[in-house]
Formats: structure tokens, C-alpha cells, sequence
């Protein structure tokens, strides 16, 4: 019994919805059954887990409810009866929470019985909602198309002359299908580039071009949508980026906080990308920027909570940037915003960090030695953190015995990516070939910078080939 879907739907109510919900049961017009409203009411004094064993099945048919001794039959029927009479109730409070779908059924209720003077006053209440709606999204455009719509059905569709609803009906219905279309392919192709799955596309180009070649119908969503289904669409291609930003900054009031996230972030993630693989200096600052937008809208908090690896990149982007006020700033005022199990490791590792971009290597060495992340990706970030501290300040020993471990520890942990494995493994080796160069073997530098791959297949690409070439100068190589 605890693991139903009565009791799992109870689990998700809200405290508001189950005092409201055995309001609704209390009433006869919507339930007569005078057992069901005490088996629900028996139901939340287990509130809200619902998982006492006192809800074993075999438990509530030996004990009874309210007094009622109870059968396995008489349970399936009030279990599902409740059930029934739930979902019901969620059905009746969306209702009454979307006052554009009231407005509607209200419409169709009073044409069909005559009350003209209430349709018409009615209509009025949805005309001035419509246009009082805060955004200018897909969604507008379809309360818009749904509206106009019913003004045609209610019309005389006999009539021999031009029908001015028709063509209303008609013009919404266009805008709403090529923003829908738009949205929804901008969200496919972002999950092809992302997940590497496969979407069918149908009619997408041909959407593109209609609504390309139509300035009336270009509404700033379908202008966002077109500018951001181009960035997605051509990842390679930096130069979509500007103007898909500059149609979004434009227009980010038109759109509500939940579509305003996915728009923003894709923009965020294009900037990652150009990050990883070509260490754009340009969208070092763009990602910055982006990243800053969203905390200052809340935008890229889930329930309140920052995700570690944006603390973190956006840490490096300020310090990258040479922000270092507001780097410092950032790592202090979100600390507390990190899941309850990231935040003194990862807040260690960003003030760590923070001590190493200004040269503070014994701060940033013993704030280190302090931290211990199960998450493999974070421990990687730590040690590499560490090997660049014992090169920098030559402890010498210290750094190869250093390497020896971290190499050690990416052979024996399973959970590793095989390409990360092989880009952790490059930098632990380019290191430990550096370190072991001293001026009697200078000449061999050249050659190993010219045998330095690309940021694909070495971690720290950049740091590797500006130590080599601070070795170079020394030497005179």
C-alpha cells in the first residue's frame, strides 16, 4: 500500500493542495461518499512521507480505519475511488488557476446557449488579459491563435463577404506555428550537438526560410529563435554567436524566467565549447559575461542551488579575466548556494585557486592539502592545481613524487573517462619531461614544444607551453 500510486500522489501535493484537497472531498458535489473523505483524512495524519508501517495493507485491514474494519476488497475500491477522485481535484485547480482556459470554456458555454451580452463581456476580460500578458513568447501566440479561433467559429462562417475573423485566426496561427516550430527545433538541435542523438528535423529549413522571407511575420521570438537556431545549428562557426546575442539581449523581456534559462544557457554553452576547444580569448570574456547575467537573474540556479562545475568555471573565467575582486567576491557570496556536500571542499578549491592566480602559493598549497573530493573530476582539478604549485615554487621532489601518485590514481580509478585518462596522462608525462630539463639539456625544449598536441589530447595545454617557453627565454633556447 505504500508504494501506490494513491500514496505516491499524495506524496507530491503541497501542503496548500491537501488542506484544499479534503476540502473538495468534504463537498457532496464533488464526492457523496462520506467513507472516502475519512480514509483520507485516516491518510494525512501520515502526512507527508506517507511511509509509516502502519500503512502496510495487512496492518490497516487488521487495525481499521476511523473505526471501520476494512477487507482487501473495500481497500482496492476506496484506494482507487481516491485516487480518482485526486486527480480530479488537480484537474479542477488547474482550471481555476489558468484563467485564459476559463475564459475560453466560458465562451463556448454562453454561445452555445444564447448569452450574448455574458459572451461579449467575457470576451472583453479575455481580450484585455491576452494583451496584458507579461510576455511576448510561443505561448502568447498560442493563447492568441486559440482566441481568435473561437471569434471565427462564433461568427457566420456563411456569410458572403470578407470575414475579418477568418483571416485573424489564419494570421495567428502562422506566427504561432513557426515560433513553436522554431522553439522546439532550436531544443532538438541543441540535444544533437549536446547528447549526440538523432532528431528528425522535418520541415525545419523550409520553416527557416518562410519565416526568413516574411518581415511581417518576424515577432521578436521568431527573430530570437531564427538567430539561435543558426548558432546551434553551425557550432564551428563563431560568427552566429553576436548577432544570436544581440537579438536575445534585445528581447529577453519577451520570454518567461523558464525559457529565458534555456536561451541563455545555450548561449553559455556555445561559449564553453569555443572555451575547450580553442581557448578563445573572446569568449573567455562572453562566458564571463553570460555567467553574470544569469546569477543576476537567478537564472541558473535550480531551487536556489549553484551546480559545482558553474562555480567553478566561472571562478576560472573571472580569474582568467583578471576580475579579481569579483572573482573573490563570487567565491565568498556563493558558497552557500553549492550542495550541502560540495561546499567546503569545492569553496576550498576556489579560494585555492584564487591564492595560486596571484602567486600566494603557500596559501593556496596548505588550502589544498586540506581537500578530498569523491568526485573524480574535482580530485583531477586538485592535483593539477598541486603539480603546477611544486613547479612553480621548485619543490622538485615533491612534484615528481606528486606525479607518480596522480598518474597511479588515474590507472587505478575506473570511473574515468578513457579520453580524459589519455589527456590527464599527456600532462602528467609533458610535465615531468619539463621539469627534468635543466640548462645542460636546454636544446631538447624546442622539441618538446613542437611535440605539445592540441588542447583535445593534453590537459593544460596552455600552462604546459608557457612554462616551456619561460624555460626557453631562461636558457636562451
Amino acid at each position: 500500500m505504500r508504494q501506490s500510486k494513491l500514496l505516491d500522489l499524495l506524496r507530491a501535493l503541497n501542503p496548500r493542495q491537501a488542506s484544499r484537497l479534503e476540502e473538495y472531498l468534504a463537498s457532496p458535489f464533488f464526492n457523496k461518499n462520506e467513507d472516502l473523505l475519512a480514509f483520507y483524512r485516516f491518510l494525512k495524519d501520515y502526512a507527508p512521507d506517507f511511509s509509516h508501517p502502519d500503512l502496510d495493507k495487512a496492518v490497516v485491514m487488521k487495525k481499521g480505519v476511523k473505526g471501520q474494519t476494512v477487507d482487501g476488497k473495500r481497500l482496492a475500491y476506496w484506494m482507487s475511488d481516491l485516487l480518482k477522485l485526486t486527480e480530479g481535484f488537480l484537474t479542477v485547480e488547474a482550471m481555476l488557476e489558468d484563467t485564459h482556459l476559463t475564459h475560453r470554456t466560458l465562451l463556448e458555454i454562453y454561445q452555445e446557449k444564447g448569452l450574448f451580452k455574458h459572451y461579449k463581456a467575457i470576451m472583453d476580460k479575455a481580450e484585455r488579459q491576452l494583451e496584458e500578458y507579461p510576455f511576448r513568447n510561443a505561448e502568447f501566440y498560442d493563447l492568441q491563435f486559440k482566441l481568435r479561433q473561437l471569434e471565427y467559429l462564433h461568427s457566420d462562417q456563411s456569410q458572403r463577404t470578407f470575414n475579418p475573423h477568418l483571416q485573424e485566426a489564419a494570421n495567428a496561427l502562422d506566427v504561432f506555428y513557426l515560433a513553436e516550430k522554431l522553439r522546439l527545433s532550436c531544443a532538438m538541435v541543441n540535444l544533437v550537438q549536446l547528447l549526440d542523438v538523432d532528431y528528425d528535423l522535418r520541415w525545419t529549413e523550409e520553416v527557416m526560410e518562410i519565416a526568413e522571407r516574411s518581415p511581417e511575420l518576424q515577432t521578436p521570438a521568431i527573430q530570437v529563435y531564427l538567430a539561435l537556431y543558426h548558432l546551434l545549428k553551425h557550432p564551428e562557426d563563431p560568427g552566429y554567436y553576436s548577432p544570436a546575442k544581440k537579438e536575445l539581449w534585445a528581447h529577453f523581456d519577451q520570454f518567461d524566467k523558464a525559457e529565458l534559462t534555456t536561451l541563455s544557457i545555450a548561449l553559455f554553452n556555445f561559449c564553453s565549447r569555443r572555451i575547450n576547444r580553442y581557448n578563445d580569448a573572446f569568449f573567455w570574456k562572453e562566458y564571463l559575461e553570460v555567467g553574470k547575467f544569469l546569477l543576476q537573474e537567478e537564472l541558473i540556479l535550480e531551487e536556489g542551488r549553484l551546480s559545482p562545475w558553474l562555480y567553478k568555471n566561472l571562478v576560472t573565467a573571472g580569474l582568467q579575466l583578471e576580475e579579481l575582486a569579483w572573482t573573490y567576491d563570487f567565491i565568498q557570496a556563493y558558497k552557500d548556494r553549492l550542495p550541502a556536500s560540495y561546499q567546503e571542499p569545492l569553496y576550498e578549491y576556489n579560494l585555492a585557486h584564487y591564492f595560486y592566480h596571484r602567486q600566494q602559493y603557500d596559501e593556496a598549497q596548505r588550502t589544498l592539502m586540506q581537500i578530498e573530493f569523491k568526485d573524480v573530476f574535482l580530485a583531477l582539478s586538485t592535483r593539477s592545481l598541486l603539480v603546477k604549485i611544486f613547479y612553480e615554487t621548485d619543490q622538485v621532489e615533491l612534484l615528481f613524487s606528486h606525479l607518480e601518485a596522480f598518474r597511479i590514481y588515474i590507472i587505478r580509478n575506473k570511473l574515468l573517462p578513457e579520453a580524459n585518462r589519455r589527456q590527464v596522462q599527456q600532462f602528467i608525462d609533458f610535465t615531468r619531461k619539463l621539469a627534468r630539463i635543466d640548462k645542460p639539456e636546454a636544446g631538447k625544449l624546442p622539441d618538446l614544444e613542437a611535440q605539445l598536441p592540441d588542447a583535445s589530447q593534453v590537459l593544460h595545454r596552455e600552462w604546459l607551453l608557457e612554462k616551456m617557453r619561460a624555460k626557453r627565454k631562461k636558457f636562451k633556447v
